[in-house]
């Protein structure tokens, strides 16, 4: 992944070629001074937030503005071969890893599957398979002689490159039959929920927003943000929710009412059907 920074940061990189059509990259930075990251490549990039704390990140993929919050520990953005991604972030310590696999990864390693036509842009998935098998991997190369730690790293991406595919893969592409939302609809949508997280969003009024009927903006939604307006909903109130609980010393009962939920009890039950931990022990765990 490029970089660029506006101050001198603090920044260590390990690099491995480990399978046919695989490389790993994991790094530890500094970005309090402020960073900037870019990536262009004919090859899919996945990146898994793994540790530290960012209090700004703003994200763009093929020129639209992807950016909702800053990233949480266990989130993972996918850029797929041929995007162009860009983003600017500040923060503490972090460390993240940057998986690169080529256009042909699955037939180089599964060779009995079905191709791909290419991976789904994503950004701040949730994804704890992707923060377990980078944890394993880097456990597993702490002792570079070791064999057996060898078969187990390559046991590890082999899974997880299977994960990939099952999760995220796009079959051959077709003509286009259900309704698409512009770059500039996607921001609009975007922007709009973001900053209305801690109050009352309906279908009709987004609906409104694109100037779609329900249909067409149920199906047009789905394939822009790869979930249904509700879910997509709460999947952000739980990500802010996350960071607050870190960044904040604020009470749960306040967090549940800056995020949308109704009562500590809601935030409570929500937050443990998303997380499968309750908010405060989620909090002890990682402050």
């Amino acid at each position: 992944m490029e970089k660029t920074v506006s101050a001198e940061v603090a920044r260590s990189t390990r690099k491995w070629a480990f399978l046919d059509g695989v490389d790993i990259e994991f790094t530890r930075e500094n970005i309090e001074g402020g960073v900037e990251w870019s990536i262009q490549d004919r090859r899919h990039s996945v990146i898994v937030h793994l540790a530290g704390r960012m209090t700004e990140l703003e994200t763009e993929l093929d020129g639209c503005s992807m950016s909702v919050a800053p990233a949480n520990v266990e989130e993972v953005w996918i850029v797929p071969a041929g995007y162009r991604y860009a983003s600017r972030a500040r923060g503490g310590d972090i460390e993240y890893a940057v998986i690169t696999l080529h256009e042909d990864f699955m037939i180089r390693l599964f060779s009995g599957l079905p191709s791909l036509e290419t991976l789904s842009p994503m950004q701040g998935v949730r994804d704890p398979f992707c923060y377990w098998a980078m944890r394993e991997f880097m456990q597993a190369t702490a002792c570079d002689a070791d064999d057996v730690s060898a078969m187990l790293a390559d046991s590890v991406l082999r899974s997880l490159c299977l994960h990939l595919y099952r999760a995220y893969g796009c079959a051959p592409a077709r003509e286009p039959t259900h309704p698409q939302f512009d770059s500039a609809r996607i921001k609009a949508l975007r922007t709009y929920i973001h900053n209305k997280l801690a109050e009352r969003i309906t279908v009709a009024e987004l609906q409104a927003m694109v100037g779609m009927n329900s249909e067409a903006f149920l199906s047009g939604f789905r394939r822009a943000f790869g979930a249904t307006p509700g879910r997509y909903v709460i999947e952000q109130r739980i990500r802010r929710a996350q960071w607050l609980l870190i960044h904040s010393a604020a009470s749960i009962t306040e967090i549940a009412c800056s995020t949308g939920f109704s009562s500590h009890a809601h935030l409570s039950r929500t937050f443990k059907q998303h997380v499968g931990q309750s908010p405060s022990v989620y909090r002890d765990h990682h402050i």
